[in-house]
């Protein structure tokens, strides 16, 4: 319910009380506690909340990971999307669809045109099914950028 009007405090203070009264949290949990911080905007809290997964021995999931690349791309963290993907990978978390359209847009919305083209020809390479939504998202940067023969 946090998650839903991005009170990321509120879900913070809950997944602190939660761990205070032992109650065993679980990736659910902290996904849904890193929604909370994509909606308020909050990307370094979600980053912080990714990591914390590690500490705890959660396993992240790639629920985990797209919500914490949109909750950059919504805080103009790019740079820290991109390396999201790279740590996907490092841990055998497999990139989908859904992946590449938050990594997208997370690149539009800093600008970043090459890095969200890049992506767009990655995922044809790598056989992860494009749609519709990669496709106005890279639109989109193409737009954010001034780049529009691109998009054509």
């Amino acid at each position: 319910a946090c998650a839903k009007v991005g009170e990321w405090p509120k879900a913070l203070g809950l997944l602190d009380e939660m761990a205070s009264a032992s109650v065993e949290l679980n990736i659910i949990t902290y996904n849904a506690v890193i929604a909370a911080c994509e909606v308020g905007r909050q990307p370094l809290k979600a980053l912080r909340l990714l990591v914390d997964t590690g500490s705890a021995c959660i396993e992240s999931n790639v629920i985990t990971y797209n919500t914490a690349i949109s909750a950059c791309g919504k805080g103009s963290e790019w740079a820290q999307a991109l390396g999201l993907l790279v740590d996907m990978t490092s841990a055998s978390v497999e990139l989908d669809t859904s992946t590449c359209n938050v990594a997208i847009n997370a690149f539009a919305a800093g600008c970043q045109l090459d890095k969200a083209l890049g992506l767009l020809a990655e995922m044809a390479s790598t056989c992860v099914e494009t749609d519709i939504v990669s496709l106005l998202a890279a639109v989109s940067a193409c737009r954010k950028s001034s780049e529009w023969a691109q998009a054509l």
